[in-house]
């Protein structure tokens, strides 16, 4: 990306490396965040970080593709974009053009554990859904052994986007 590189050290790890002050504050919030059980679900952990979030060690992630997402949630990706992106605005109280979504689909997201999980998350931490609508955003994790579906780029925040993006 534009702010961070990222390199696998392990098997199980990877580092990401501010290039910039964008990399920098993207870190932080990443860091701060690993920290809130409330989202342990839907993130990926950081096991390690350098004190002014030059670098952190998050854990390893595979690739997420349409198929995996469905083959994981249960959802279509398509389907999950629309919700992301229905919810965002919601929470905002911005006034923009609601994808359109069938409620019985949606009504099952809302049931969903990681879905719902995500609604909290962008509600509650303000968190603009560009970046959410985006594969390359999520990965694949192992969590009790089990394939799930956890954010491995979580560090926009609207304060970041504000601050040095716009």
């Amino acid at each position: 990306g534009t702010a961070r590189v990222v390199f696998m050290i392990d098997n199980e790890k990877v580092l990401k490396l501010a290039k910039n002050k964008k990399g920098l504050a993207q870190n932080e919030v990443e860091v701060t965040y690993s920290e809130d059980n409330y989202i342990d679900d839907v993130i990926a952990k950081i096991y390690d970080k350098e004190e002014n979030n030059l670098w952190l060690e998050m854990e390893l992630a595979t690739k997420l593709t349409p198929s995996k997402f469905k083959s994981i949630t249960g959802f279509n990706w398509k389907d999950y974009q629309k919700a992301i992106h229905n919810y965002g605005i919601t929470a905002s109280g911005k006034v923009y053009r609601l994808e359109p979504l069938d409620e019985k689909i949606m009504e099952q997201m809302w049931d969903d554990k990681f879905v719902y999980s995500m609604f909290n998350f962008i509600g509650s931490y303000e968190v603009p859904t560009g970046d959410l609508v985006r594969t390359s955003s999520y990965g694949v994790v192992k969590r009790d052994g089990q394939d799930t579906v956890v954010l491995i780029d979580y560090g926009l925040t609207n304060d970041v986007y504000d601050s040095y993006y716009s």
